[in-house]
C-alpha cells in the first residue's frame, strides 16, 4: 500500500462529502482496529496548488494500540486531483502502517 492509496482507504470508510459537516464525526473500521473522527469545520479554504476549494479542519486517524495521525482534508483533494504530497503534510508511514491493519 502507497500512501494515495492509504488515504484513498480512509475516505472509503465514510465517503467524504464537502456538503456535509462532520463535526465531531467518528466512523470505526470494519476490522474494529481503526477509528476515523472527522473535525471538518465549516468554510473553505483554496488549494495551494490549483486554487480549487477544499474543506478546513482535521481528520485523525487512530489505531486501538494507540498510533495516531491527523492531516488535513486537503490531502482527500491531492489524491483525487494527483497533487505530490509532501513529506511536511503528513506522517505517511504511520498511515499506512495504520491504514493496512484497518
Amino acid at each position: 500500500m502507497n500512501l494515495q492509496e492509504a488515504i484513498s482507504k480512509v475516505a472509503q470508510l465514510d465517503p467524504y462529502r464537502p456538503d456535509r459537516i462532520h463535526l465531531g464525526q467518528q466512523i470505526t473500521s470494519p476490522s474494529g482496529r481503526v477509528t476515523i473522527d472527522y473535525m471538518i469545520q465549516r468554510g473553505l479554504k483554496p488549494c495551494p496548488i490549483c486554487g480549487e476549494s477544499t474543506s478546513m479542519g482535521l481528520i485523525s486517524v487512530k489505531h486501538r494500540d494507540g498510533r495516531t495521525v491527523a492531516f488535513d482534508p486537503a490531502l482527500f483533494h491531492y489524491v483525487k486531483v494527483g497533487h505530490p504530497i509532501k513529506v511536511s503534510d503528513i506522517a505517511g508511514d504511520m498511515l499506512i502502517a495504520i491504514m493496512s491493519d484497518s
